[in-house]
C-alpha cells in the first residue's frame, strides 16, 4: 500500500512539473491536456488552478474558466477567493459587466478579508468603467433641458433605465432634478438611482 501511495505521489509531482513547464513555455494546448490528466489523479493544488485560470484567460477561453470555477465553488473545492476573482475577470473579458457588478455587489455586503475586498473592488470599478464607456458610445446623452421637456412617464422610464444599466454619469444631473421633482413616484425613482450608485462605488 505504501508503495502505491509513493508511486501516486511521484506521478502527481511529475504532472505538476510538466504543468509548470508548459505554462512557462506558453504552450496552452499541452498545458490543458496535461491538466485534464492531472485532474483524474488528484485534486488540483491552488498553484495549478491559478496556472489553469491564467492559461484560459491567455487562450481567450473565458467561458470554460467560468464553468470550471462555478463547478469548483459549488463543490466546495479549492480556494473560494481564487475561483471568484478569476471568474469575475473572465466575465469581464466576456463583456458581462452587469454580472460582474451583481456578483461583486453581493460579495461586498459580506465580511470578506481585506485583500479579497480590494481585488473585488478593483474588478468592480473596471466593469463599471467599461459599462459606462459602452453606454456613452452607444447612446445619445440626455441633457437636463431634454429631461425637463419629458412628460412624467418619460422621466420615470429614463431614470429606471439608467438605474438598471448602472449608468452613473447622470448623478449630478439627478441630484439637481430631484429638488424640482414634484411627483412622489419620480422622487422615489431618483432615490433608487442614487442608492444604486452608492452601492456601486462603495
Amino acid at each position: 500500500m505504501d508503495n502505491k501511495v509513493t508511486t501516486h505521489d511521484r506521478f502527481i509531482k511529475k504532472f505538476e512539473r510538466d504543468l509548470k513547464a508548459h505554462y512557462d513555455a506558453g504552450d496552452d494546448m499541452h498545458f490543458l491536456k496535461t491538466f485534464n490528466k492531472y485532474m483524474d489523479l488528484s485534486e488540483p493544488s491552488e498553484l495549478a488552478e491559478e496556472m489553469l485560470y491564467e492559461t484560459l484567460l491567455r487562450a481567450k477561453r473565458p467561458g470554460e474558466l467560468v464553468d470550471y470555477s462555478l463547478e469548483q465553488m459549488n463543490n466546495g473545492d479549492g480556494d473560494y477567493e481564487t475561483h471568484m476573482v478569476y471568474m469575475l475577470q473572465a466575465l469581464s473579458d466576456m463583456g458581462n459587466y452587469e454580472e460582474v457588478l451583481e456578483f461583486s455587489g453581493h460579495l461586498l455586503e459580506e465580511p470578506i478579508p481585506q485583500g479579497f475586498r480590494v481585488d473585488i473592488l478593483s474588478l468592480r470599478q473596471n466593469a463599471s468603467n467599461k459599462l459606462r464607456g459602452m453606454l456613452a458610445a452607444s447612446e445619445p446623452v440626455i441633457s437636463k433641458e431634454d429631461f425637463d421637456k419629458f412628460n412624467l412617464f418619460q422621466q420615470l422610464e429614463f431614470v429606471e433605465k439608467i438605474t438598471e444599466s448602472h449608468d452613473i454619469t447622470y448623478m449630478d444631473f439627478i441630484i439637481e432634478a430631484f429638488g424640482k421633482a414634484e411627483r412622489n413616484e419620480l422622487q422615489t425613482a431618483m432615490l433608487l438611482y442614487c442608492e444604486a450608485y452608492v452601492l456601486m462605488v462603495r
